[in-house]
């Protein structure tokens, strides 16, 4: 009996330290407090201004594409250290030089005052987790990707939202792992 009260006690403290740990959940509750404003729900795309985020749906971000004529889509973790990863004006500058739009998608939250403190010039977005009814990362930006390619296919969404996605109005017409490797 003591046994299993330890072992309860153990699991419950524990559980309590994955909700802590950042890059599990949305991590909204790392964002400090005089950052918060920067964060809302998407209104419309042509309301969008440059140093927020903005909670998009990968439906909302799929007719968004219908209006471009090619664009590039990039899932993004804050305070990246990859060989990959680049500073935010990069990404803006990419969007000025070659005229497409780029629309790059938070991860979660972790580290959000690391990016913002980058002063970006173009408008970011974040997957609303509340739309996919979880707040685990891995869920909701794997039901945002199925929205988004409009497919169920597990293995492919997997793939892909590790890439950057080039897309030729709504469909997607290439992926790449660096967006500097897109012709």
């Amino acid at each position: 009996m003591i046994k299993l009260l330890y072992v309860l006690f153990i699991g419950a403290t524990m559980s309590s330290c994955f909700h802590l740990m950042q890059g599990v959940h949305q991590d909204y509750q790392f964002i400090p407090g005089e950052e918060r404003w920067r964060v809302e729900k998407l209104d419309a795309f042509s309301n969008c201004e440059k140093g927020k985020v903005y909670e998009i749906t990968g439906k909302q971000l799929r007719t968004e594409l219908k209006k471009n004529d090619t664009s590039v889509v990039s899932l993004f973790v804050n305070k990246c250290s990859g060989v990959t990863c680049y500073p935010m004006s990069v990404y803006s500058s990419y969007a000025q030089r070659t005229g497409r739009k780029v629309y790059m998608i938070m991860c979660d939250y972790g580290n959000f005052k690391y990016t913002m403190d980058q002063s970006p010039e173009i408008p970011l977005f974040s997957v609303n987790a509340d739309h996919y009814k979880t707040d685990y990362q891995r869920r909701y930006n794997r039901r945002f990707f199925k929205d988004l390619l409009a497919t169920d296919d597990k293995k492919q969404v997997d793939v892909l939202k590790q890439m950057d996605l080039i897309f030729k109005g709504d469909s997607l017409i290439g992926y790449e792992i660096d967006i500097f490797s897109i012709k």
